[in-house]
């Protein structure tokens, strides 16, 4: 809002008035209660300033002109040496010392306060310098006078004349200033000059009018003040501030240019209606200052103070600490110490990129295949197979650059394998490298190898690679990209067929260590001939041989053979599919006459494919024997049992008793029998009680050859059971005799009976208890030379008492005692103990099965005092039962000697985790997810990890808001309700744990939010040190989801022109895993790069918007429409692997414009006026020269232009070959529909 101010005309003269000259932008601190106000004019890089014999360069020779002035206005003086520069360590004209007076100076980047790492100005090389300038010395300086002419300043303006005329004759030796009135349109305008009477005619020349531009003749002012070179340059306007008919600047536009030529602009407020908030900003802005005069007459008073104050400043000579060019803006902070008086002021200037040379980059690839297609050779991958790509890059000058960025985007159907350079990023397959400057003509080399993804789908498609240099003063775009492609093939093509040759026979027979089959006279056999086709190809014309052995009768075959020789049979086999199989099978049988005896057949098989890449698993052999005997063979088989006891002359057992049995098998035949074998099956309730077998019934057995007239047997061990029911009286084993030669059958088999005795039922109700005491302490005595188990006073030991039952029947109803030692407490019992006048402790215990064990723990503490140390602390444990048949092992006595010791100290730690099948579990293990209406299980887990024990342990668990807890293994302590639940443990053993399981029942949700569960778990032991607290707490996060929201994103402003930036704007309701931006183009292309160092740095807080940094500034047509659409995608991943794409479209619109390099063209000084020009397509362009009147003067230029930037210099000749003459001209551009006109002054 502009707000307008009426100045009372009753209101004090203005006597005095401050100001502050400078070349640049001032950075006042509105917090300070400085005394002095210190103003910093921009340092000069460029070499267009020198004062006493230094020129301002980058980066060793920086000028900066500083204004010191008090409060009241006036010049500091004697802060340096008006005759020489001072160093640090040189005394100023005040007396004191450099170092203390301008202390500190420091200079950074204004993105980047903290860079470089040493800002100190006072320690680069060469050192800093002072200089001081004073009024009664000669120092050049440029002023342009801005006099606004409109109606609303007539009242005013011969007073102002008259102030002005007195600023200019004030004017020294070398000084120069300008003039420029305004009213409707820009009217009188001198260049500079040190011709005052010019300047006198040119100020009383003006009339007045309407129209107020005065934006545009500030604008005008800035181009012309720009080109000086003195030593001060400064802009001072008089106006009311009104702004109404400006065409080419606006204040806006106005305030950057200043800023960026160093020109600071000194607004004078006068008139009746005054725009104070523009004529501050403007001021303020550039570094200049608003003065407000009461009336007319005041304007001699502050003409007269800037004729003074122009002159009084100090030069600051120094060396940047960040000596680069990097495009940067830096801020170069001075301080003022003058005895008690202080100032702080700051000045920025702007550091371009590295001059411009041209970068060039190449990629190519080489694989071990290639392929045609369309006439040409490209090179060609299969599956896992690798592609080597290298990348060039080459500077061909003529500068060199810095901070050089590499891309290379490898194909998505590859994953990277190496690189002969350590990259800066290497994700979702695109490396960047970083380097550090190039010279011109310098070459870096880049080799990746990459390697096709296994999981591609079989086929055929491009495999596209591409690579980018960047470089900041890189002037040709168009050779910083190249691609190359390599043609995926699909899977590698593999030619492997095999052939595998069973052979199934009646019978087996060992020779030499191995089993072979068998055939014998009349017996038929068969074998397969199974063809596999292994590779990936079809397998095509192949040819499979098969030998047969002599004595050897083919009866059929599956399949025909193309020829039967007899002894060779030959298929042409049909196509065979990759990983598909063909089977032939073969039935023969052995010849009629053989003669008697073993006689090896073997078998061949060969299979022929052409291309076959592993011959090798093409020939099959396989060996089996005949076997032809001399006359029947006749094996004989017998079973025997032993046992200690008979009744009426037959073997007798009782339950649970080891007996033996023995087979024999001899060969009654007059030849020796192969491959003999015997099956054994055990009665009932009968099992084999020794080796491999022990516990089985039933056993095959292998004797292997048995010669003519021998034999062999077989001693086995078995036991009875111990219950067997009453009905059972004899148990009867049984044994079948296997040999494929034996001939006579009726002795191959073989039965064996058993008397089964049984135990009568009181002698089954007999048992034997027995009872031991296990005791854990932790610290341990020598007595009598022997370790023996120790408790310090006050300490906790552990008792496991171990009652066993060694049968036969089961203990009912006994009872277990326990008296414990004196001067000792028990507590914590695993068994509820009931009342005895017998001991301490007693426990009914119900019943204990045969072979079963039942184990009572408890604790005991040992009293801070004992008569002496050490002390034996003796316990009891008995077990007493009625129907025990054994007396002698149910006592143990057990001994603890209590002995006295440090302070000791135990470790407790506590974690929390959840578990249930409802659960979804991630890759981060403290999170978890739980559906509505589902209940969790959750555990608290405390552990020891000490070697002592853990003494008085309180856990406490914070329950989550929202989620009920169900049931619990431990109750809680049952003085303690609400928040937090509270469970006491007097004791944890040394590397002990205690674990606390509870549900947790989730309610429904009221809504599609997610809800948070959190628990926390805390654990502490009494005799636990504070520095063993660091891991005595565990949070454990439990998220309920309903829906998953979709994920947000916008952009802002939704429509631009070409150029602009673009604010774009993510939102999530949950925690996320990852997250990604993609841009799409109109033409196709992805972009999946942008904000990837802030994505890759930032993790989106639940609920809020994230403003994505940078803006996006990719704003162009890519296609040849006048408006296009980019499509921006967000990607989110969530920890339950949810993956959300939603997008925005953004609409971007041609931009036709047009702007002039400058508005001033010295003809007699300069050679080229630089008109620049975009557009939103190709065609062709008019660029004209018209005078105010309408005239046209020449045209400059006519022809076709590219869509985009465009520059014209035009030398300031016409058509004709005359040189255009001084004043103010239009250059107008007309391009199909587009016109445009800009104003421009031409000065001879």
């Amino acid at each position: 809002m502009t707000r307008k101010t009426t100045q009372n005309p009753n209101l004090p003269r203005l006597l005095i008035f401050a100001f502050l000259i400078f070349f640049g932008t001032s950075i006042p601190d509105s917090e300070a209660n400085d005394s002095l106000k210190v103003t910093v004019n921009n340092p000069v890089i460029d070499g267009s300033l020198t004062i006493r014999g230094v020129t301002g360069s980058f980066p060793t020779s920086l000028l900066s002109t500083i204004s010191v002035t008090d409060s009241a206005g006036n010049a500091v003086t004697g802060l340096a040496d008006t005759s020489k520069w001072l160093a640090p360590d040189d005394f100023a004209l005040n007396g004191r010392q450099i170092k203390d007076i301008w202390q500190p100076m420091l200079e950074y980047h204004k993105e980047h306060p903290d860079y470089p790492e040493n800002p100190n100005i006072y320690e680069q090389i060469p050192a800093p310098r002072i200089l001081e300038i004073q009024q009664n010395e000669h120092s050049s300086s440029s002023a342009m006078m801005v006099m606004d002419m409109s109606w609303s300043m007539r009242l005013a303006i011969d007073s102002v004349r008259a102030a002005t005329k007195l600023f200019v004759d004030s004017l020294g030796q070398g000084d120069r200033a300008g003039l420029i009135q305004f009213h409707g349109d820009i009217g009188t305008v001198i260049n500079f000059t040190n011709d005052k009477n010019r300047l006198y005619a040119g100020i009383d020349g003006g009339k007045a009018g309407g129209g107020t531009p005065l934006a545009d003749a500030l604008g005008l002012a800035i181009q012309m003040t720009k080109e000086e070179t003195t030593a001060r340059r400064v802009i001072i306007a008089y106006t009311d501030g009104h702004d109404k008919d400006s065409k080419e600047y606006t204040i806006p536009t106005v305030i950057d240019s200043a800023r960026a030529y160093n020109i600071p602009i000194y607004m004078i407020g006068l008139g009746a209606e005054i725009h104070a908030d523009t004529l501050q900003m403007l001021a303020t802005e550039t570094g200049g200052e608003y003065l407000q005069s009461g009336s007319a007459a005041d304007m001699a008073a502050i003409y007269a103070r800037l004729s003074e104050v122009i002159r009084n400043y100090y030069v600051l000579n120094y060396s940047s600490p960040d000596p680069f060019y990097n495009n940067s803006e830096r801020l170069i902070d001075v301080n003022v110490n003058d005895n008690n008086r202080t100032g702080h002021g700051m000045g920025r200037y702007f550091v371009p990129g590295p001059a411009a040379t041209d970068f060039a980059i190449s990629l190519t690839s080489a694989t071990s295949d290639t392929a045609q297609e369309g006439g040409q050779t490209f090179n060609a991958a299969y599956k896992d197979s690798t592609i080597d790509y290298t990348i060039i890059v080459f500077n061909h000058g003529p500068n060199p650059s810095i901070n050089v960025r590499v891309t290379h985007k490898l194909p998505v159907e590859t994953e990277f394998i190496a690189t002969n350079k350590p990259t800066e990023t290497n994700e979702n397959n695109t490396l960047i490298w970083r380097i550090p400057g190039m010279l011109p003509g310098d070459i870096q080399i880049f080799n990746v190898s990459a390697r096709v993804r296994s999981n591609l789908a079989n086929g055929t498609k491009d495999m596209l690679s591409e690579a980018e240099v960047f470089a900041v003063n890189d002037s040709t775009a168009t050779n910083n990209n190249a691609t190359t492609t390599v043609k995926y093939l699909g899977s590698y093509p593999r030619y492997d067929g095999a052939l595998a040759m069973p052979i199934v026979t009646p019978g087996k027979i060992s020779a030499g260590g191995f089993e072979f089959g068998r055939v014998s006279q009349n017996e038929t056999y068969s074998y397969s001939l199974k063809i596999f086709n292994y590779g990936n190809q079809t397998l095509v014309g192949a040819t499979l041989r098969n030998w047969i052995p002599d004595s050897v009768k083919i009866q059929s075959i599956s399949t025909q053979p193309a020829s039967d020789l007899g002894s060779e049979l030959i298929w042409n086999l049909p196509a065979i599919q990759a990983e598909d199989s063909l089977i032939i099978q073969v039935t023969a049988q052995l010849a009629d006459s053989m003669p008697v005896g073993s006689f090896p057949l073997p078998h061949k098989a060969e299979l022929e494919a052409l291309a076959d890449e592993e011959p090798e698993n093409n020939i099959a052999e396989e060996t089996i024997y005949a076997v032809i005997l001399k006359q029947n063979s006749d094996l004989a088989l017998s079973l025997s049992s032993q046992t200690d006891s008979t009744i009426a002359g037959r073997n007798a057992v009782t339950p649970e008793e080891i007996f033996n049995y023995t087979l024999m098998v001899n060969n009654n035949g007059p030849g020796h029998a192969d491959d003999v074998k015997v099956k054994h099956v055990l009665p009932n309730y009968v099992t084999f009680a020794e080796g491999d077998i022990a516990g089985h019934s039933e056993n095959e057995w292998h004797l292997g050859t048995i010669l003519a007239g021998k034999g062999k047997s077989i001693n086995m061990l078995v036991k009875t059971k111990l219950i067997i029911p009453d009905a059972v009286k004899e148990l009867i084993s049984q044994a079948e005799l296997i040999s494929p030669i034996d001939t006579v059958s009726w002795n191959n088999t073989a039965a064996d009976t058993v008397t089964f005795i049984p135990i009568p039922l009181a002698e089954l109700q007999k048992y034997d208890l027995s009872i031991d005491t296990e005791i854990l302490t932790d610290t341990t005595i020598f007595i009598s030379g022997e370790e023996q188990p120790a408790a310090r006073l006050g300490s906790v030991y552990r008792y496991t008492l171990k009652i066993s039952n060694s049968g036969p029947g089961e203990a009912k109803n006994f009872q277990v005692l326990n008296t414990l030692p004196e001067n000792a407490s028990h507590f914590q019992l695993s068994k509820q103990a009931g009342f005895s006048t017998l001991a301490d402790l007693a426990w009914d215990i119900p019943s204990l099965k045969a072979g079963e064990q039942e184990k009572i723990v408890f604790y005991a503490r040992v009293d801070n005092q004992v008569p002496q140390t050490p002390f034996a602390l003796e316990n009891r444990a008995e077990v007493v039962s009625k129907k025990d048949t054994v007396a002698e092992n149910n006592i143990s006595l057990s001994t603890v000697y209590a002995v006295e010791g440090d302070k000791f100290f135990s470790d407790i730690a506590v974690r929390n985790f959840v578990q249930g099948t409802s659960f979804t579990f991630t890759d981060n293990d403290t999170i978890w997810f739980a559906d509505e209406n589902s209940t969790y299980n959750y555990a608290i887990q405390i552990e020891n990890n000490s070697k002592i024990f853990a003494d008085s342990i309180f856990v406490s668990e914070y329950l989550p808001d929202g989620a009920t807890p169900v049931a619990s293994t431990y109750l809680p302590n049952p003085n303690i309700t609400g928040d937090p639940v509270q469970w006491f443990f007097e004791a944890i053993e040394p590397n002990g744990t205690r674990v606390i399981l509870f549900d947790m029942a989730v309610p429904s949700a009221s809504d599609n939010a997610v809800r948070l569960f959190t628990h926390k778990a805390e654990a502490r032991a009494a005799n636990e040190q504070e520095d063993d607290l660091s891991d005595n707490t565990d949070t454990a996060l439990i998220y309920s989801v309903v829906e998953i929201p979709e994920p947000e994103i916008a952009v802002s402003p939704q429509t631009v022109l070409v150029g602009d930036s673009v604010l774009v704007r993510v939102r999530t309701s949950i925690e996320l895993k990852s997250w990604d931006l993609r841009v799409f183009t109109a033409d196709n292309q992805i972009d999946d790069t942008f904000a990837d160092a802030f994505i890759a740095a930032s993790t989106l807080e639940p609920g809020q918007w994230f403003d994505v940094s940078p803006f996006f500034r990719n704003t162009r047509l890519f296609t040849a429409a006048k408006e296009e659409v980019i499509r921006f995608e967000l990607h989110t991943v969530d920890f339950l692997n949810n993956s959300k794409r939603v997008s925005t479209n953004l609409t971007v619109r041609a931009r036709d414009d047009m702007v002039l390099e400058r508005n001033v063209f010295r003809a007699g000084r300069e050679s080229k006026f630089g008109i620049n020009f975009e557009l939103s397509s190709n065609r062709n362009v008019i660029l004209e020269l018209y005078d105010l009147s309408g005239t046209l003067i020449t045209i400059i230029e006519e022809g076709a232009y590219l869509a985009g930037h465009n520059t014209y210099y035009w030398n300031g000749i016409t058509k004709s070959g005359q040189q255009v003459g001084s004043g103010v001209y239009l250059v107008t551009l007309r391009s199909g529909d587009f016109t445009s006109w800009k104003k421009m002054v031409v000065v001879q």
